[in-house]
């Protein structure tokens, strides 16, 4: 955007001439686009466009040079320069004639957008070359500017394209002018230029002119809502942006934002981080809406933008609110519409705020709060800016330095606050106020503003921290440093200042008299500490008693600290209330009063802090009502009684009002002798029925619980957000009443001790909800500390709902140990688990629905459990609906359940005399293409776990009609699930059609199986696989050696059998005792053995078949030797190898009397090679050693001498 302010209505008559270009100055193919009369339909906005422009206020003016060689302008009336040289204009074009060094024009023009559509425009100074006296090196030596910057060429200069909103006019400045460097060559010359606006609807492509020699500046563009919180985000995180570093890019609107009023979290919000904005932001005349920044005590800059490093320009915000609190550091400072801080350098330019609402507590303005850098040609139009004291520090102080423009300017000599305007300014503070600068050190650059209408007031009772100069002033509030300049004007400017209180300090009888003498609705301002040794009293008092700093009251003697009876109506303010152990109360409250406390706290009384009392007054006792508010306070005990009782009617007609904040810390409530009506107790101004006390926070129902030394109930007033540790007491029961309200967090439950015991706590009409990893309720008694030995009793959870949202990882129960669980009518939503109870006693659940939920109930108990009128629709894969945990002599009784579930009944563990009972009519559905209804296995039924074959000594009561699964064998689903099997150790194994690793088993005592056939399961084997101590089986499977693999096998297994298996590739035998059985060895490669017998003592081959492309088995040992009986095989060859038989021996390494004995039972051969000794293709001593003896059907066909 280009103007220097925006306006609406009539151009202005100009000084000299009003040239209206009107139409002649829309040029291009933009005429036909813009004409008053046209209809135009674009693809993002249509509706009638109308744009006229022209030239307002032309001034000539002649330069005279100083003695400091600096020049003054003088303004020439007529028209003409002072060395004879004139200038005129019509319809657009410019003539200079004569011009000389130092002669001057300026003037303004006037685009106005009159339609209901965004358009663009762009203003340019021409040098006309029709016109025979135009000089070239005249145009060049001119220093033209237009609006806030433009590019100059040999042949014109040309301003960017801003966008200009529908119904407002832009003032586009252009000056003109020969600067005095030029000497006198070009004197007497005449040039003749042309003014023209060319203008586009708002989606049309424009390119911003280039000056020569330069290329284009990259800006990144932001269309979009989701565009700029995203440029925020990656600012906030020091992150990139469309491929630039946010923080530093160069960033332009192209198109209006409506932020719809959402909280927006600040772009940069600490001027002293890495991430604060250092670049380019250009609104490019478009407009931001509904900004809404809260951010209380944040203690961050705030505004559209938080820390400014860097220029913003070319922007109109309009309707915004802005809220927050600045700290006291430097880089924290600053609330304003548009940039908090810039801070320590930075540039605010032709930026315009309309319709807003800013407050905050120090640094606050309309649109900077902290500057250390320049505002410059920035207006605010129908702002109002409050602020306000804080006592963030533990006593009031601030709300200072707040201006229309901004609140606080440091100008290093540097930076400026000029050419700004401020329209209908309503400002509100404690001190330093002015309606463009709150505070100013370098006045001398708060320049050339201009105020239409302003009311500043200061007011210093409103968080009064003792009277200070109000310093409240038209254009800057406090001068710290300079002189102001005087080119700043103003009018309709009101000043009002309020009255600047007392303070009473440390003075006791002051403030009785100052009490006595109070008129209604006074404000008493106290100071330091005032030692009470008799009770102050208010009798029929409207007034406020209001700290100043740290203020103290300490009882020396008497009763009560303050007595308020009578109709009083009495605040209490930023006070502690010191009791010093001694007897009583510290507020005695009686006899229809009101007390109110904010920002106070009352302790060390020797009795309560608050007493109300109703009927102690013979006058008063009866029909009353007294009222006590409590606001961010922290108060321990209040009793609310009726002492002594004088009539029935008098306790039932008398009525307490007590009311507290969510910010207030009670500790413990008593009703005492009054028939308390539970309507009379709120907080925040909700009012409930019910019997009991209300809280609205997770802290404050602790607090009550857990100081309790009676029975109570707690009610939940809102939503509560927290988690609570819920202690237990011997004659204390509890009962927490959720009233329907949602509670995001837990509920920690420790018992008072481990045995029985007969305290009760009920949580009722709770919806608990959550979008995080918790567990709703729960105990823990696995810490080893001192809550290890204290139990949870009777608890009863009724009527309440459990939601985790995003599918978290959330537990509504989950307990270890305790006495009498009983849940009763429950929902759950989405839960990882309802319930999982590792232990405990006597629990029950009686009337639950469970939802897209990924599992059930769990219970592992050993007393019995009860489970009754439950339906549950879980989804994980593996979900199970009611998983029981039966290792040892545990009951589960399951009575009218509807369960749908991967594993409707799951019965895990089951190695001990487990009872499950199903009575009445359960329906059992199963999920997830899942086969039976109730599982029992002897590990678990989950991903990567086998199920084991379970004991035989569990039950299953009124099981006819429902199907049931108890594996015979592990069910291994998985590689993982064979791991777990193998590792625990499970004698049967049966393993899903796949491929499969074959791990290690070492130790174990296994047999493993393929479930369909052999050649579906396959185990690889990549090297050696350890087997040392154990005994092992395979069956029905296909076992996999690479090709070409050497030494590769089960290494050091005593005893391993294959039945009806595929062995492929080449395998390698190890251990004492290996038995092949019905199996098939296969193998293409010509240079491999089906097997090697190698470090094998004793291997039997039965009814196998050997496949080879010549070569099957090589007996090998070293050292060792080995017994290898072959019964009923055949050997085929693909192809024969020359001298190799189907069965090679090589005895030749045996050593110390070993031999190799094989024996050979009606076997055949078919397409070997005669063996190289032997001359027989079914056997052959490879090496004629003498360590051999084979002998084939009864027949010994070879014997060597050692044998």
């Amino acid at each position: 955007m280009e103007e220097t302010k925006m306006k609406k209505g009539k151009t202005l008559a100009s000084l000299i001439c009003s040239v209206m270009l009107s139409l002649s100055l829309i040029v291009g193919a933009t005429f036909a686009l813009f004409t008053s009369e046209s209809k135009v339909n674009i693809a993002v906005t249509s509706g009638k466009v109308a744009i006229t422009a022209s030239i307002d206020n032309m001034v000539a003016y002649s330069g005279v040079e100083n003695e400091d060689l600096s020049v003054t302008y003088n303004k020439r009336e007529d028209g003409s320069f002072v060395n004879g040289g004139t200038v005129d204009a019509q319809a657009g074009e410019i003539t200079l004639d004569k011009i000389a060094p130092m002669d001057k024009v300026t003037f303004d023009v006037v685009v106005d957008n009159t339609s209901d559509i965004v358009t663009k425009y762009q203003t340019k100074i021409t040098f006309d070359q029709n016109f025979a006296q135009n000089d070239a090196d005249l145009f060049e030596a001119l220093v033209i500017k237009v609006g806030s910057g433009c590019v100059k060429t040999a042949t014109d200069a040309t301003t960017n394209w801003y966008a200009l909103q529908p119904g407002v006019d832009v003032v586009v400045p252009v000056s003109i002018e020969l600067p005095k460097e030029v000497g006198n060559e070009l004197q007497n010359k005449t040039i003749k230029l042309v003014c023209t606006v060319s203008a586009v609807q708002s989606n049309a492509y424009t390119a911003d002119p280039v000056a020569p020699g330069e290329t284009a500046k990259e800006f990144i563009e932001i269309n979009s809502v989701q565009d700029l919180k995203d440029f925020r985000d990656a600012v906030n995180s020091d992150a990139q942006f469309q491929g630039k570093a946010a923080k530093n890019a160069n960033v332009q609107l192209a198109a209006n934002i409506d932020l719809a009023n959402e909280a927006w979290t600040p772009i940069g919000p600490n001027a002293d981080a890495a991430n604060k904005f250092s670049g380019t932001f250009d609104g490019k005349g478009y407009k931001i809406s509904n900004l809404k920044v809260e951010q209380g005590a944040a203690y961050h800059a705030a505004g559209l933008f938080g820390a400014l490093n860097g220029t913003l320009k070319n922007l109109t915000i309009e309707n915004a609110t802005i809220s927050s609190l600045s700290s006291g550091s430097a880089t924290d400072n600053g609330t304003a519409v548009v940039a908090g801080s810039i801070y320590n350098k930075g540039t605010i330019e032709n930026v315009h705020v309309i319709n807003a609402t800013v407050s905050g507590n120090r640094y606050v303005g309309g649109i900077s709060g902290y500057t250390y850098g320049s505002v410059v040609n920035c207006s605010v139009t129908d702002v109002t800016i409050t602020a306000t004291p804080d006592n963030l520090s533990g006593s009031y102080d601030n709300g200072d330095k707040v201006g229309g423009i901004a609140g606080y300017f440091a100008s290093e000599n540097v930076y400026s606050v000029s050419g700004n305007t401020v329209t209908n300014l309503t400002l509100k503070g404690y001190r330093d106020l002015g309606a463009v600068v709150g505070c100013a050190a370098g006045a001398q650059f708060v320049k050339e503003n201009v105020v239409n209408g302003a009311t500043i007031t200061g007011d210093q009772e409103t968080g009064f921290y003792g009277a200070k100069d109000f310093n409240a002033n038209a254009i800057v509030g406090r001068i710290t440093k300079g002189t102001l300049d005087n080119s700043n004007t103003f009018s309709n400017v009101d000043i009002i200042t309020g009255k600047q209180p007392s303070i009473i300090n440390n003075d006791t009888q002051a403030l009785r008299n100052a009490i006595n003498a109070a008129q209604a609705n006074d404000i008493i301002y106290v100071s330091g500490t005032f030692n009470v040794d008799y009770v102050i009293t208010i009798d029929n008092k409207q007034i406020s008693i209001v700290g100043m700093g740290a203020t103290k009251f300490v009882k020396t003697g008497g009763s009560h600290l303050f007595n308020v009876a009578n109709g009083s109506q009495v605040t209490f303010q930023n006070l502690t209330l010191d009791g010093a152990g001694l007897a009583r109360e510290g507020i005695y409250v009686r006899n229809n009063a009101t007390v109110t406390l904010v920002d106070c706290s009352i302790k060390n009384t020797g009795g309560l802090d608050i007493c109300v009392d109703e009927a102690s007054d013979a006058t008063h006792g009866k029909n009353t009502t007294s009222t006590v508010n409590l606001i961010n306070s922290d108060v321990e005990d209040v009793a609310i009684c009726a002492s002594p009782v004088t009539s029935v009617a008098a306790t039932q007609d008398t009525f307490v009002n007590f009311n507290y904040d969510a910010d207030t810390s009670v500790g413990y409530i008593e009703k005492q002798g009054i028939n308390l009506k539970p309507e009379n107790i709120s907080i925040n101004g909700n009012n409930q029925g019910g019997n009991g006390f209300y809280v609205d926070s997770a802290d404050k129902m602790a607090n009550l619980i857990n100081k309790a030394t009676k029975s109570l109930n707690v009610y939940l007033l809102n939503d509560v957000e927290g988690n609570v540790m819920v202690e237990q007491k011997e004659g204390v029961d509890v009962v927490i009443d959720g009233l329907g309200v949602e509670f995001d967090g837990s509920i920690e439950i420790n018992g008072h001790s481990r045995g029985d015991g007969q305290e009760k706590l009920a949580i009722t009409n709770v919806n608990f909800v959550s979008d995080s990893k918790v567990d709703f309720i729960h105990q823990n008694s696995a810490d080893g500390g001192a809550n290890s030995k204290r139990y949870p009793h009777n608890v009863t959870i009724s009527n309440c709902s459990f939601t985790a949202i995003n599918n978290a990882e959330v537990f509504a129960i989950r307990w270890r140990q305790g006495y009498n669980l009983t849940v009763e009518n429950c929902t759950a939503k989405g839960l990882y688990s309802f319930m999982w109870a590792t232990g405990g006693s006597g629990i029950s659940i009686d009337g639950l629905k469970i939802e897209d939920g990924k599992n059930g109930i769990s219970v592992g108990t050993s007393t019995p459990v009860t489970i009754a009128n439950v339906v549950a629709s879980v989804n994980g894969d593996y979900g199970y609906g009611i998983r029981f945990d039966a290792a040892g002599a545990y009951a589960l009784t399951v009575e009218n359940c509807d369960i749908t579930a991967s594993a409707p009944i799951l019965m895990r563990k089951a190695t001990g005399a487990a009872t499950l009972t199903l009575v009445g009519n359960n329906v059992l559905t199963v999920a997830n293409g899942n086969t039976y209804q109730i599982i029992v296995t002897g590990t678990d039924f989950d991903a990567g776990v086998a199920m084991g074959k379970p004991g035989t000594s569990y039950v299953i009561n009124g099981g006819d009609g429902y199907s049931i699964f108890a594996p015979t064998a592990t069910a291994a689903k998985d590689q993982s699930a064979l791991n777990s099997a193998i590792s625990s150790n499970q004698p049967e194994i049966a393993i899903n059609s796949g491929t499969y690793a074959m791990p290690s088993m070492g130790g174990k005592n296994v047999s493993v199986s393929g479930t369909g056939k052999p050649e579906d399961t396959v185990l690889t084997v990549g090297g050696e696989v350890e087997g040392s101590g154990s005994k092992i089986v395979f069956e029905n499977l296909t076992v996999k050696y690479a090709t070409n693999s050497t030494y590769k096998g089960m290494v050091r297994t005593p005893d391993i059998t294959y039945k009806d298996c595929i062995i492929e590739g080449q395998i390698f035998l190890y251990g004492d005792k290996v038995k092949f059985e019905n199996c098939t060895f296969k193998t293409t490669d010509k240079d491999n053995y089906n097997v090697w017998t190698y470090g094998a003592a004793n291997v039997e081959f039965v009814e196998c078949t050997f496949e080879s492309a010549g070569k099957s088995v090589l007996i090998y040992h070293e050292s060792t030797g080995s017994n290898v009986t072959f019964t009923k095989c055949t050997f085929k060859a693909s192809a024969p190898v020359d001298g190799k038989a189907a069965i090679e021996i090589d005895s030749s390494l045996c050593k110390n009397g070993a031999t190799s004995n094989v024996v050979i039972n009606q076997c055949t051969q078919e397409g070997f090679a005669n063996g190289n000794v032997s001359g027989n293709p079914l056997w052959n001593e490879k090496k004629d050693a003498p360590n051999a003896k084979v002998t084939v059907d009864g027949n010994v066909v070879y014997q060597g001498a050692n044998a």
